[in-house]
């Protein structure tokens, strides 16, 4: 029979006869059958009918209908049977049927019928009429309620939960297919593919198929990128998994362009006002980030303060400074400077000049723009005489008397002092009073510890050996006592 949802079949009842083995459901042991076969095309209910049946007098007759399934005559398992005698005029089955199987109907004559017998049913009876009307069940299909871990990446063992799962043969993650482990009619396990990205989760059986209503979400992973360093404009490819539906990459905070050459690799420049910083990729998934930084070559925005002498700590703002190896003032290195990654604290070391301060990475080499003016200060050491007069002439020694504009005794200035380096002679100037003395350059001003005497009085005689008037021979020595 034709696996449709209807139909009716008409066969001829001459020549039927009992196979060796085959079964005799109404114990007549001269019974003569006809067979037909039927597949069923899904699950649903079935009936069979040998309504109409007649013989050749055009008079219904007993029938007797049996339904099997099996592969061999004589091993069959019987499923339903019906005989139409007494009054009844037609043989009636309904079963289940199941999708696939394949049914065996037999159609008799019922053991009590007058006319039925075998001999008449060979050769007398000659129509046997079958119908059958067949309405498939309805099928539920397979339907995902969740998965678990709802994120993951390539090997993640995913269990997809939900009804009717039973008979899943396909699994994919956003139409990449994936390994099934287990099935049973309420949940499904999956392992991730390779290539595994965010999205849906989708499967199909002879039931039909299901599409998760959420993504399966796998953030991206940066595994390396080369070069690790280098300036703005730099190309820079990074390698890596999931790198699908990209969103964004990003050096610290700075947004770069890029390009997506395949899930696994994208390559990028460093973007304007970058720095030193991670890497990372965004997508729908998540950010992936990168486990090492992306250096670039020190920047240096400024310093303070712009001069002073040796010793002075100066603080240098910048970017990219972290690992600084050397700071130096115009070339002179600077002693344990102390370094993050945007500023450096550096003292100015013994020896430095004025000149730019170059700042030193394993990257690069920055340099100021203008100068940090190395001060050098004054140092009074000594001075001679202690005590004089005005005009009295007074040597002063020390250093860093080149350029000295000025030289005050108590304040008052002295009148074209001669200078060098180390030295400066200068006449006790009028009006000038006991006091330190002081002496200015351009790069600061230095005054004596001790106070230099300035004693202008007339002397006074209070008394004289001999007495006045008195005679003396030459070379006659003169006692005068006084202040």
């Amino acid at each position: 029979l034709t696996p449709v949802n209807s139909g009716r079949v008409s066969g001829t009842t001459v020549g039927a006869n009992l196979e060796a083995n085959e079964d005799n459901p109404t114990y007549r042991d001269d019974g003569s059958s006809i067979w037909y076969r039927w597949t069923a095309p899904s699950a649903g209910p079935v009936t069979f009918s040998t309504a109409d049946s007649k013989n050749e007098l055009s008079l219904p007759y007993d029938t007797h209908l049996a339904v099997y399934r099996g592969t061999a005559i004589n091993s069959l398992e019987w499923v339903e049977q019906n005989g139409d005698d007494g009054a009844y005029v037609t043989s009636k089955v309904s079963f289940e049927a199941e999708s696939g199987v394949t049914y065996y109907l037999r159609i008799d004559n019922e053991i009590w019928s007058s006319y039925d017998s075998v001999k008449t049913f060979n050769t007398r009876h000659g129509q046997v009429n079958l119908s059958w009307s067949f309405k498939n069940a309805p099928i539920n299909g397979p339907l995902i309620s969740s998965f678990t871990p709802t994120s993951g990446q390539a090997g993640t063992a995913v269990t997809i939960t939900g009804t009717n799962l039973d008979g899943t043969n396909s699994v994919k993650f956003d139409g990449i297919a994936a390994t099934i482990s287990s099935v049973s009619a309420t949940s499904v396990v999956a392992t991730a593919p390779n290539d595994v990205h965010t999205g849906k989760i989708s499967l199909s059986s002879p039931r039909g198929s299901a599409t998760s209503v959420t993504n399966f979400k796998v953030a991206p992973v940066i595994t390396s990128f080369t070069p690790g360093t280098g300036a703005v404009g730099t190309p820079v490819t990074i390698q890596g998994r999931a790198f699908y539906g990209v969103t964004s990459v990003r050096f610290g905070d700075a947004e770069a362009n890029f390009t997506v050459n395949s899930l696994t690799q994208l390559v990028t420049n460093v973007p304007a006002g970058a720095v030193s910083a991670k890497i990372s990729v965004t997508t729908a998934g998540g950010t992936a980030l990168s486990s090492a930084l992306f250096n670039l070559p020190p920047r240096i925005d400024g310093f303070t303060p712009a001069r002073g002498p040796i010793g002075t700590k100066v603080t240098i703002n910048g970017a990219n400074l972290t690992g600084a190896t050397e700071v130096q003032f115009n070339g002179v290195k600077a002693i344990s400077p102390v370094v993050t990654a945007n500023s450096i604290t550096a003292s100015v070391p013994t020896g430095a000049t004025t000149g730019v301060i170059s700042v030193v990475t394993p990257v690069g080499t920055a340099k100021t723009i203008t100068s940090f003016v190395v001060l050098r200060p004054p140092t009074v050491a000594s001075f001679t005489p202690a005590a004089g007069k005005t005009g009295t002439i007074v040597t002063i020694t020390g250093t860093n008397f080149t350029g000295a504009s000025a030289v005050r005794f108590n304040g008052v200035a002295a009148v074209n002092p001669t200078v060098n380096a180390t030295s400066i002679t200068a006449s006790v100037p009028a009006g000038a009073t006991t006091g330190v003395i002081v002496v200015t350059t351009p790069d600061g001003t230095a005054h004596t510890i001790r106070k230099f005497v300035v004693d202008n009085a007339a002397p006074v005689v209070v008394t004289a050996t001999p007495t006045q008037n008195q005679s003396m021979p030459i070379n006659s020595f003169v006692s005068i006592a006084g202040s």
